[in-house]
């Protein structure tokens, strides 16, 4: 989706559908159960986060399914690094 004149911001819960559908595009599995393991996705003020204002908080603390979640992250996040 490219982000033309006159488009809305994404929501947080937008961020956290790009980043379930990478990981299923990627992973496997389901858009739903990805959604439980990334958390929720949060606004963060601007003032302490520059390059970007949203963070997810995971539920997976470790393994696979974490390096999975942080790399798809850090991919919305580059195409999106700004929510509403």
């Amino acid at each position: 989706m490219l982000r033309g004149e006159g488009m809305r911001k994404l929501t947080v819960d937008d961020i956290a559908n790009h980043i379930a559908k990478a990981l299923v595009y990627t992973m496997g599995g389901r858009r739903r159960q990805w959604l439980e393991l990334i958390g929720p996705v949060v606004l963060v003020p601007a003032g302490t986060h520059a390059h970007t204002n949203w963070e997810a908080c995971p539920v997976a603390s470790f393994g696979p399914d974490l390096g999975a979640i942080l790399a798809a992250e850090a991919l919305v996040r580059a195409r999106y690094p700004f929510a509403d």
